[in-house]
């Protein structure tokens, strides 16, 4: 493993007592500390843009690398942290606490509705197209058909709590597309940043 960074470097540091530790569970994996900066032939021929990076080698052949986020990297998991987790966490408990869970489950249905309206959007790659909104309808009427006593009894009751469930829902779909922005980075490391957070 080349392990590109310099001593001066505050990133470089505070991952250290991360990687150590898991380069500790494999002793057989040679580690070179590579002093980089401006110029210097080897970061550049590596295409080293941020420190640390680290790049592992197997027969001289590049087969992973695992590079320190960027501003917007960490923006995006800020984002990822809050709307997976913190906002729609608490909205559910505090939703779910007086009405019924079957009216929930209806309400967090329309996350997929949520995702498929942002994307089209937010991205350039996933269109709105009548198949995917049909399947989406499809599946909202079927969450009716199963909880509909739950939806007659409880809808228009503790609008507030309503929707709050609602405002999970929609937080798990800026979740969906704001994971999608950060798919080049390993999936444990992503995780282990977003949970930091």
């Amino acid at each position: 493993m080349l392990a590109f960074g310099t001593d001066w470097c505050g990133y470089c540091r505070a991952a250290e007592r991360f990687v150590a530790p898991a380069l500790g569970d494999h002793p057989d994996v040679p580690v070179v500390a590579v002093e980089d900066g401006k110029g210097r032939p080897l970061g550049r021929s590596y295409g080293v843009k941020l420190w640390p990076t680290l790049v592992f080698l197997k027969d001289g052949v590049e087969v992973d690398r695992v590079v320190r986020p960027t501003r917007r990297d960490q923006l995006f998991m800020i984002v990822c942290a809050a709307t997976g987790t913190v906002i729609p966490f608490t909205a559910i408990n505090w939703g779910v606490a007086v009405i019924d869970s079957g009216l929930a489950a209806i309400l967090m249905g329309f996350m997929p509705l949520v995702v498929l309206v942002l994307a089209h959007f937010l991205t350039r790659d996933e269109k709105l197209t009548v198949p995917k909104v049909a399947g989406v309808v499809l599946g909202l009427i079927g969450l009716a058909i199963l909880f509909w006593p739950a939806l007659v009894e409880g809808f228009g009751r503790d609008v507030w709590r309503q929707l709050a469930v609602l405002g999970a829902a929609t937080a798990y779909g800026v979740n969906a597309l704001s994971v999608k922005q950060l798919v080049r980075h390993p999936p444990m490391v992503l995780m282990t940043y977003i949970t930091l957070w």
